[in-house]
């Protein structure tokens, strides 16, 4: 699975960051990877383009929520909360 556009979003369309829950509906971005996963959720659907076959067409995916999992958990954090997005 690859994007296969930038997701980019505004700050103003993130509700809160907070650690996954094995019960959560986010999108899982994290490709099974070690380590806490955070969820990202949105205040509005927000279009992902994802390739799952290089040779096939990507498809769009509304997503209200995704999960991440960050390299560096504490510095992720700490930017942000220096950037007022709600850490819940």
């Amino acid at each position: 699975m690859v994007l296969a556009d930038p997701f980019l979003i505004r700050k103003s369309m993130i509700k809160g960051i907070s650690p996954a829950l094995a019960s959560t509906d986010g999108l899982d971005l994290t490709m099974s990877s070690l380590g806490m996963s955070l969820e990202v959720e949105l205040y509005e659907p927000a279009g992902l383009s994802l390739q799952m076959n290089p040779l096939a067409p990507p498809e769009v995916n509304e997503v209200t929520s995704f999960l991440v999992s960050p390299s560096l958990l504490s510095t992720t954090l700490e930017q942000a909360s220096a950037r007022n997005i709600a850490i819940l």
